[in-house]
This record gives C-alpha cells, sequence and structure tokens, in this order.
C-alpha cells in the first residue's frame, strides 16, 4: 500500500508519538503490518465467516466498557502468528474457541484466552526514544453488517476514545508534534 518513503514516514509518524487504530484486516495489510506485528501481532489465518461468541476481559476500557460480558458475532475469527500480550499488550476482548469449530487454527502461537481486540499504551519493538502514543486493535469489522450495529460501533467508538486520549497528537495537544496541522494545512 505505501512505498518504502510511506513506510519510513508512517514509522517517523509512531516513532514521534504517533497515534494509530486497526480494525480487522489492518493485521494483514501491507501498510501496517510492521506496526501492528511491533505492537500487537499479525494476522495468521480465519475460519469461514461464522457465529462465534466474545468474552469481554476488561469491562472498564473505553473500547468494551459498553459490550456485554459474552457477546455473539457474526464475523471472520481471526488467529494470530504471537501472542500480543508478549509485546505489552493488553488485550481487552477475547473469542469463546468452544462457540465455533475453526479447522484453520493449527499451531498459532497467538496466546490463551485467545485474542480479538487490545491495546498498548506504548509501542515496543519501534525506534522510540521519546514520545510514545497509543494504539488499539480489533479483528471484528469485516461484516457491512457490524457498522451499522450500535453495540459494535460503541466498541469502535470506544478504541478511538480511548487512542485520542493518548495527548501525544496534534488532534487533542496542539503542541504535540505529529498529527493535523490544523487550519493553515494545505493538501498538495
Amino acid at each position: 500500500v505505501l512505498n518504502s518513503s510511506g513506510k519510513a514516514a508512517f514509522q517517523k509518524y509512531l516513532d514521534r508519538g504517533g497515534n494509530v487504530v486497526g480494525v480487522h484486516a489492518a493485521t494483514n495489510c501491507m501498510l501496517i503490518r510492521s506496526c501492528f506485528y511491533s505492537s500487537g501481532s499479525q494476522f495468521q489465518g480465519h475460519p469461514a465467516f461464522t457465529n462465534a461468541t466474545m468474552m469481554v476481559l476488561d469491562m472498564i476500557h473505553p473500547s468494551t466498557a459498553g459490550l456485554p460480558p459474552r457477546w455473539n458475532v457474526t464475523d471472520e475469527i481471526y488467529n494470530f502468528v504471537t501472542d500480543p500480550r508478549d509485546l505489552g499488550a493488553v488485550v481487552v476482548l477475547s473469542a469463546d474457541e468452544s462457540s465455533y469449530r475453526d479447522p484453520s487454527r493449527g499451531e498459532s502461537a497467538q496466546g490463551d484466552p485467545h485474542p480479538i481486540a487490545w491495546y498498548q499504551e506504548r509501542h515496543k519493538g519501534t525506534n522510540s526514544t521519546g514520545l510514545v502514543g497509543r494504539s488499539w486493535y480489533t479483528g471484528l469489522g469485516h461484516a457491512a453488517a457490524a457498522w451499522k450495529d450500535d453495540v459494535f460501533m460503541s466498541h469502535i467508538i470506544g478504541g478511538l476514545v480511548y487512542v485520542l486520549a493518548s495527548n501525544t497528537t496534534r488532534a487533542m495537544n496542539p503542541d504535540a508534534i505529529v498529527g493535523s496541522l490544523g487550519p493553515k494545512y494545505t493538501p498538495v
């Protein structure tokens, strides 16, 4: 998706305190694969579109505070190459693996419970020596119907609220060194 200079610019943004939100295939996108690998994990595979039960592991986090403790979804339930907790991520939503059949899971090293949504206060593995932003990711969001569902949208909006509250980008802090340049900015 990005050429080498675009990838370098994105990495610089992260290294200077930039924040990032990823939804569903973001962990499989060439644009941010390395970003999400350093702040969580990378997509490995998924079973066919299925009904599954999600379990809220953190009822206080903004992305899960409005969700029922056990939430039934229809989606592609992603498996990941590694456990995002190994890099400091905090899993807030997991898949109940007994609620669906997944012949594709194989030898996944994603950890238990099965991570679906997580956040991280900083990007371990980046070159950052100064400010570090926040990342938030959810593996849900494949179905168009999800984007019309109030429960799913509260999950997404909560993730955005969490990330923007970091105060490391110009979206929330005019003195930050990364983000929108505000009203003076004129796209080229």
